[in-house]
């Protein structure tokens, strides 16, 4: 059974003191992530003929290369950056810890089921790092990312830098402006926490 969002009926001004609450009460401490993500970034990006590849590799994809025809590393490209690299984390995430999480892959990005409790399951997403939770491809309604999540902000698409925050998103906080998927930074800063500094 789906948890109730802990911020059904709360009052707005509220939700930084719930979003600091669930922080602290979240099974695995978050600000593990942080660590974790950060030796994920160093062994994705280990060198910059990864990051050329990379761009290159999405060049032929906008230009015809059939997906089947991408290096082993690179598989799941033709998603896009945002949704390989999100995928990327989930999978060594549930590698370094198999007893708690056991990836899935959505539209948007990657899922962790946490395994002792799927109540605490986490929604990981990359967005662009321009203001709130940002994604290019549209989404059904029902497929939004909603509960606990997970966001790495890139700096660009093929950056290094990233910085995270984590917390509880509701369905009905996305909206679309402009073709893309957003919640609006007001929202984010309210019900999610910073787990890095902004990138300088």
């Amino acid at each position: 059974m789906a948890r109730k969002s802990p911020y059904e009926g709360q009052d707005r001004a509220e939700w930084p003191q719930i979003a600091a609450r669930l922080a602290a009460e979240y099974p695995f401490a978050v600000n593990g992530f942080l660590s974790t993500v950060d030796v994920v970034w160093a062994q994705t990006f280990q060198l910059d003929k990864f990051q050329k590849e990379l761009g290159d590799l999405e060049f032929a994809l906008d230009h015809g290369m059939k997906p089947a025809n991408l290096p082993k590393p690179f598989k799941g490209l033709e998603l896009g950056c945002h949704h390989f690299l999100a995928v990327a984390v989930a999978r060594e995430l549930s590698r370094l810890h198999p007893d708690l999480w056991r990836r899935e892959e959505a539209d948007w990005g990657a899922i962790l089921r946490f395994l002792p409790d799927g109540q605490y399951s986490l929604k990981i997403l990359v967005s662009d790092d321009s203001g709130g939770l940002q994604n290019a491809k549209g989404w059904a309604d029902e497929s939004r990312p909603s509960g606990y999540v997970l966001a790495i902000h890139l700096a660009s698409a093929q950056s290094k830098r990233f910085r995270l925050r984590w917390g509880w998103i509701d369905r009905n906080d996305w909206g679309v402006v402009a073709g893309r998927q957003i919640v609006p930074e007001a929202v984010a800063v309210a019900k999610m926490v910073w787990l890095s500094p902004p990138i300088s």
